[in-house]
Order: C-alpha cells, then sequence, then structure tokens
C-alpha cells in the first residue's frame, strides 16, 4: 500500500525499513482469535531463568501471558497497591492489568 504526499508516492514504515536493511522483518501474527502466548517471562522477557522456567500465568482469557514467581513479585512489589495475605500476594498483570496472585512472601 502507497501514500502519496505531494505528489510523491511513499511507503509504509516497515516497507522502509525492509528496503534499509536488506533484510526481510517478521509478519505481524494473524489474530485467529485464540490470542497469542508468549513463551517468555512478561517481566523479564527470558525464558530460562537461573534454571526456572515461567511458571505463573494471568487467568484472563484474552493475555494468558506467563511469568516467573520471582519476576511478578518483584513487578508487584513495585505496585503501590499491592496486598498480601498468608503468603499470598495480589496485583495487577503487568499486561493486561487484571487482578492476578502468586504463592510467595514479600
Amino acid at each position: 500500500m502507497k501514500k502519496v504526499k505531494n505528489g510523491i508516492p511513499t511507503r509504509l514504515s516497515q516497507k522502509n525499513l525492509t528496503n534499509i536493511l536488506e533484510l526481510e522483518l517478521p509478519a505481524k501474527p494473524s489474530d485467529d482469535g485464540k490470542g497469542s502466548v508468549s513463551i517468555e517471562c512478561g517481566v523479564c522477557y527470558c525464558y530460562d531463568m537461573v534454571g526456572q522456567i515461567p511458571e505463573v500465568s494471568c487467568n484472563n482469557e484474552t493475555c494468558r501471558q506467563i511469568y516467573h514467581m520471582e519476576c511478578l513479585v518483584e513487578w508487584f512489589r513495585g505496585l503501590p497497591n499491592v496486598r498480601q495475605s498468608f503468603g499470598t500476594v495480589f496485583g495487577e498483570c503487568p499486561y493486561c492489568s487484571k487482578t492476578m496472585h502468586v504463592q510467595a512472601v514479600l
């Protein structure tokens, strides 16, 4: 798709980057209604962190982002409205802001 500005055709930014970098950029994932799930932690963006893999996921059907428990607890610590009750920490998902909880001690 080309846009015209002042009579001069211009390309969209992705096309410009493809031409400048001379490589093919990954295509945007199609939305199949199921949503896509990342296999990387949503806080540290790593899969394997000192032998641990992300084990906590958001309960929101449209989000389902996964996190290392330690990363999520650290994220919750930075929230002004974090709550703790009997070893369960309540906070908001960094991606969709839905309420989440993890069994951990601050």
